[in-house]
């Protein structure tokens, strides 16, 4: 299993890719 920093780091990746899409943020 990936660590929690790897990923943090995909999640963030990819919440910065759908955050493109859709202007909702959870951040």
């Amino acid at each position: 299993m990936m660590p929690d920093n790897a990923l943090e780091k995909i999640y963030k990746e990819t919440t910065r890719k759908t955050t493109r899409k859709t202007t909702r943020k959870t951040t």
